[in-house]
């Protein structure tokens, strides 16, 4: 049972343990008891957990991740194609080194 509370208008909403009513209070009553207006038994309201959707300060640093992350793809990218240009460097002239080999060296 998880109680979310949304600031804009102070209200808080959780679901009875015993019979998962929707129960919408209007201010914080956490850690009090009430009776379920359903099923009448009395229950603790839990401690408030932010709503989904609320903005909180991990936004911001979400943001600096994600530049991060595209910084360190770019990096990696870059990497990359110098590698392979490397490698081909490498490998363009002895494949023509064979192939000059081959086509001067005489038939058995």
């Amino acid at each position: 049972m998880t109680l979310t509370f949304n600031p804009e208008d102070s209200s808080s909403r959780f679901s009875c343990p015993l019979c998962d009513h929707v129960i919408q209070l209007a201010g914080t009553f956490s850690g009090k008891r009430i009776s379920c207006p359903e099923c009448r038994e009395d229950i603790e309201i839990p401690k408030p957990v932010a709503a989904v959707g609320i903005p909180t300060k991990t936004i911001p640093e979400t943001k600096n991740l994600r530049k991060g992350l595209r910084i360190g793809s770019i990096v990696a990218l870059s990497i990359g194609i110098l590698l392979i240009v490397i490698i081909l460097a490498i490998a363009i002239p002895i494949l023509l080194f064979i192939i000059d080999f081959l086509e001067t060296a005489p038939l058995p």
